[in-house]
This record gives structure tokens, C-alpha cells and sequence, in this order.
């Protein structure tokens, strides 16, 4: 880590380096990246940016604004062992006549009432070294200086202060439009945070301030007509033409496709604001073959016109990624998560209580739900729930506790590993009950999905693929996001037609695993279709007929639990697999893979 140091356009000079070894890059966060800056005494506004070893100071650097970009960061890893984090000191905690500078430093998290020199906590893998002038970049060809955005960026848990006004009426437009019809433009309240001056660049270098105030919960803008944002950008009318011919070309080399696309005026040229896709291959696998639970995440843009990705993903009868849909917006807010009413009419969602959606519980969604799907099943992820966590609460002990909280199949377990904790932290206690169990906990899950994920990976695995296309052009993003899933469904199926058995292979994995574990156990049986099961510590009911034991694993996930699968061993004559669910057989695996997205043609055409 960088630090101490001032940013120039080719160099980081006059600083010191500190090292961070045996970082977990799997609990790795915006907390703790502002952790290690604390820990080296720097509490003021930082912005905070990495590059790969080997990559020069410029251009390659990016920068961290919260968990999603983390997560970009640490998928290098283990290709890459080091990564470099350089701080950029927009505004140190130090004393100096904070009156002249015309800020509130209380919008931005500071007190300026606790001293600035704050030690370091010992950390025996820091090591540090001075960072003198010879460690210049050079180069005859100089860049453009770095625009550096200052951002008032909230903790997750305050992002329901930041959603701005809801419009339901600002809805997509379907791509063949003419250009006939008035939109209404939705203001940029949503990004716009108390107390801040932003300056917006313009068009051929002009610039538009914004001054924002809060009054009982409402944004109001000073100069909106003038405001120009990096994402939504005026196209030329052949580029916009390319963004209209690509919608029609997939619906015509895929009928039944939905295309939605957004757009504002501005001195008549058209403006680019959102684009939604959802493929009639994807759409259709996935009511076919895969279960009715759908991950919903976000993640940011790195090209020249930022903006956010925002991916729907199902999941497949072998616990894989299925891509429904996904949407290129300017930003996350409570309005532009609204492009969940188009997902929930592809999908025929019409009775709510039957599906469920888990998500990081990213800006704006949780209004958003409300609002479109409140009937739902809603999980948060659970790696998220803990990493917000670990910033107020650390320890192995009180992580454990978490943990073993949250893979409570059982409201008694719940309630056990619950009452350990209040124990041990009643502070941790008090902050974790904050949040519904239904949200996080298996205990409290609804059965019917027959998943009982704790966590939000499909998406994240998506991102983390999707990588080398965020930096390109939304078009050729898009394209190359379609080649990928193209790529991907016929890959899959033609690689599970060598499946010999009935399940699907993760599936039949995790039954040999159980089948090891039901050795262990007793088992009395009753006459009927119920079993008495017993093991070290703990006895359960099974009833084979209806697919059910106490435990409740069998009925979240769909697969035979080690209670039912020693039953079944005890009658004998009776294959497990009869036993697992049917949304976790090739045969369901096959309907989803079997639609195929089929290819376009290129722009010349």
C-alpha cells in the first residue's frame, strides 16, 4: 500500500510503501482496505486506487469505491500475488483551518474532535519502507491527468438514504422506437449526497456545478438543466442507429427476445440512459429447467462511459450459473432498479409467494422490491451481511457464531447458536438481530425453491467472468457478454450428454458425501412411511412418502438428507435417486441447455 505520498499523473512520489501479507482475499472488502489505511494513521477523505505489478501509474490504475470493485480487485489473485493500492490524500484529518474550506466535514464521516494522531495497531505482516523520488514512472508519451471524483460514499448499511425520489412511470421503451413520444428524464438526485458540491464535466470542457441540499427526505438541484453525467451520453446519430439495428438484429436471429431501451433528448440528439436484454434461450431455459430462485447483482463499468451492469442469474439443476437477464443503467438507484418489472413479466411471475430473490442488498433494491415484487421471498447475501460484520465485530469466535447461525436448518439451532452469541458480544448480538432471520438464516427459509444458498456467488461468478468486457464500449460489452452465453450453453450440454447417472454431478457428489455420514447412524422404524433416526447427539423423523425430515435439509435443498438417506438404506431395494428432487436431474438439466442462442449478424449487414 502507497501512502503518505503525493498522486502525479506518472508517479507516486514522496511517500512510504506498507505491506500487507496473508490478506483473505475471500473476506476481502472496502472495510478492510480502509482498515489497513487507518492501521498506517490516515483517517482523512482518501481516494483509494490499484494496479497490477508491472502496469504503469495512469491509465492502468482504477478506482476502489466499494465491494464490487474489491472483488474485481482480488479475482487477479492467485495469478497475481501482489497488488498495489495507492492512496490519494484528498483531504487529511490533520489540524489546519478547516473553516476556509468551505466544507461540512460531518457529511463526510469526520470528527474532527479526536485526534489525528492515531497509532498503528500492531500487525506483525506490516512492514514499511520510504518511497523516495526514484520511483518515478517515465514516459516520453505523458497521459491526461487522472480525474479524480470526489464521492461521499455512505456505509451499506445507510443506503436507504440515498435512493432519491421513485418514478414508476419513467419505464423502458421498446427499441423499435421512432422518437415520436416525451419521456420524462429522471434527475440524478439518486447520486447526489447532502452538503457536496459535484462538478459534472461537459461536453467540449464545459462543466455544470450541482448544489445539493436535503430537506425532510427530498433532493433539489441547483443549474438541472445543465447537467451533464459521464454515463449518459449524447450519440451521434450513426452510433445510435448501431445501438437500434443491434436490439432488432437479436430479435430477429432470436424471436421472442426482449429488447428495452431508455433514452433522453437533449438539443435533439438523442441521449443514452439504459438498455435491457433478456434472450428468448435464456428466458426460456430457464422456466424450463431451472429452479424459481433469481440472484441479482450489480457491478460498475470501467469504460469510457461508466455506468452500471445489472445482471439477473438463475440457477441450474447442477448448481451452476444460468444468465437471465441483464441491463446497462447509469446508476443503482431505487429507479433504475425498476428494469424488475420487465424481468418479472418475462419470467410470467404471478404468484410471488412461489419465487425467491437473494442479492447484496445493493443501493436502491430494497425499495425497489417493495414497490415490484413484495411477496417474495428476499435473501441477502450472507458473505455481505458478515463482511459489514467483521468492520464493528472481529474475532474467529463471533464470526463462527455468525456462521453457524446462518446454516441453522432448524429455528431451535437458530436460536441456540443466537443465545451463544448475545453471550459473547451483546453488541454483536443487538446489531445482527437488526436484520430478520428470513433474510439470512436457512431456519428461516421457505422450502418450496429447493435451494438453500447463503450466498449471492452465481452473480458474483458472472462478474468476475464478465471482467475483461466492462471496459469496452456498451455495444461491444454486450456482444461479447451474448458470445460468452452462446458459448456457454452448448458447451455445458454437450459435455453433460457423457453423464452416466440420473442426478447431475454436483449433486451426486454431495449424495456420496451423505451417504458416507448416514453410516453413522441408527435407524427404528415405526411401520409406516416413518422412520425414527438417530446419531451422536441428535434424533430426527424422516418420512420417506412425503419427502421429509426434521432437520429440514432435505426440504431446503432438495437432495436427501443424511437422516433420509440412511432410512433408505435401512428398507433397502430403493435408489437415492428416486428421492432427490426433479429440478436437480439431467433431465431437467437438458431442458435448460437445449435452447440454444443462436448467432448474428455483424454490423454490415
Amino acid at each position: 500500500m502507497y501512502h503518505n505520498g503525493d498522486m502525479l499523473p506518472l508517479s507516486y512520489v514522496n511517500g512510504h510503501i506498507a505491506h500487507f501479507d496473508y490478506c483473505d482475499k475471500d473476506n476481502m472488502s472496502m472495510c478492510e482496505i480502509i482498515t489497513m489505511a487507518k492501521e498506517l494513521g490516515h483517517h482523512g477523505i482518501i481516494n483509494y486506487w490499484y494496479k497490477l505489478p508491472g502496469t504503469r501509474i495512469g491509465a492502468a490504475m482504477t478506482l476502489l469505491k466499494r465491494d464490487d470493485d474489491v472483488v474485481d480487485m482480488v479475482a487477479f489473485v492467485p495469478d497475481v500475488r501482489i497488488i498495489e493500492v495507492y492512496l490519494e490524500h484528498i483531504l487529511d484529518s490533520a489540524p489546519c483551518d478547516i473553516a476556509n474550506l468551505g466544507w461540512d466535514l460531518n457529511d463526510f464521516g469526520i470528527d474532527l474532535s479526536k485526534s489525528s494522531n492515531v497509532g498503528v495497531r500492531n500487525r506483525k505482516n506490516i512492514v514499511t519502507e520510504e518511497l523516495g523520488l526514484d520511483h518515478l514512472d517515465e514516459d516520453d508519451n505523458a497521459c491526461d491527468l487522472m480525474h479524480v471524483e470526489l464521492a461521499n460514499e455512505k456505509d451499506d448499511n445507510d443506503n436507504e438514504n440515498l435512493e432519491g425520489d421513485y418514478h414508476p412511470e419513467a419505464n423502458f421503451v421498446d427499441s423499435d422506437y421512432s422518437g415520436d413520444d416525451d419521456y420524462e428524464e429522471v434527475g440524478y438526485s439518486d447520486g447526489i449526497t447532502s452538503g457536496i458540491d459535484v462538478q459534472a464535466s461537459g461536453k467540449d470542457g464545459e462543466s455544470a456545478r450541482v448544489n445539493a441540499c436535503a430537506n425532510d427526505g427530498e433532493t433539489t438541484c441547483g443549474s438541472e438543466a445543465n447537467i451533464t453525467n459521464n454515463f449518459s451520453h449524447s450519440m451521434e446519430p450513426e452510433s445510435w442507429d448501431m445501438a437500434l439495428d443491434y436490439c432488432e438484429e437479436l430479435k430477429r436471429t432470436n424471436p421472442g427476445t426482449t429488447t428495452k431501451m431508455q433514452c433522453d433528448f437533449v438539443d435533439g440528439y438523442p441521449k443514452f440512459k439504459r438498455l435491457y436484454i433478456c434472450l428468448e434461450a435464456c428466458k426460456k431455459g430457464f422456466k424450463e429447467g431451472c429452479r424459481c430462485l433469481v440472484g441479482i447483482d450489480g457491478c460498475h463499468l470501467k469504460g469510457v462511459y461508466e455506468g452500471q451492469l445489472l445482471t439477473a442469474c438463475g440457477i441450474d439443476a447442477n448448481n451452476e450459473t444460468w444468465v437471465i437477464a441483464y441491463a446497462v443503467v447509469e446508476l443503482e438507484s431505487r429507479d433504475s432498479w425498476t428494469w424488475l418489472e420487465l424481468l418479472a413479466y418475462d419470467l410470467n411471475i404471478v404468484n410471488q409467494y412461489g419465487w425467491t430473490f437473494i442479492s447484496d442488498k445493493q443501493k436502491g433494491l430494497p425499495g425497489a422490491f417493495n414497490d415490484v415484487l413484495p411477496n417474495t421471498e428476499h435473501r441477502f447475501c450472507t458473505r455481505h451481511l458478515y463482511t459489514n460484520f467483521r468492520s464493528k465485530f472481529r474475532g474467529k469466535v463471533l464470526k463462527d457464531k455468525l456462521w453457524a447461525a446462518a446454516k441453522s436448518t432448524t429455528q431451535p439451532w437458530f436460536k441456540k447458536h443466537m443465545d451463544e452469541l448475545k453471550v459473547l458480544c451483546k453488541a454483536a448480538f443487538d446489531w445482527l438481530v437488526k436484520f430478520p432471520a428470513e433474510y439470512w438464516s436457512k431456519s428461516h427459509f421457505r422450502t418450496y425453491v429447493k435451494c438453500d444458498m447463503l450466498m449471492n456467488n452465481m452473480c458474483e461468478s458472472l462478474n468476475k467472468t464478465i471482467l475483461p468486457a466492462r471496459d469496452k464500449l456498451i455495444i461491444t460489452m454486450l456482444e461479447l457478454i451474448r458470445c460468452l452465453l452462446m458459448r456457454r450453453i452448448h458447451t455445458r450440454r454437450d459435455k453433460m450428454k457423457k453423464w452416466p447417472h440420473k442426478v447431475c454431478p454436483k449433486v451426486f457428489k454431495k449424495i456420496e458425501h451423505r451417504k458416507v455420514l448416514a453410516g453413522a447412524l441408527t435407524v427404528e422404524w415405526s411401520g409406516g412411511p416413518k422412520y425414527q433416526v438417530k446419531g451422536p447427539g441428535e434424533q430426527f423423523v424422516v418420512n420417506l412418502e412425503q419427502s421429509m425430515c426434521e432437520c429440514r435439509k432435505w426440504q431446503l435443498g432438495g437432495i436427501p438428507c443424511k437422516h433420509a438417506i440412511a432410512s433408505i438404506h435401512y428398507m433397502g431395494g430403493m435408489s437415492i435417486d428416486t428421492f432427490v428432487d426433479k429440478m436437480l436431474l439431467t433431465e431437467t438439466y437438458f431442458k435448460a441447455y437445449n435452447n440454444l442462442i443462436n448467432p448474428i449478424n455483424g454490423e454490415m449487414m
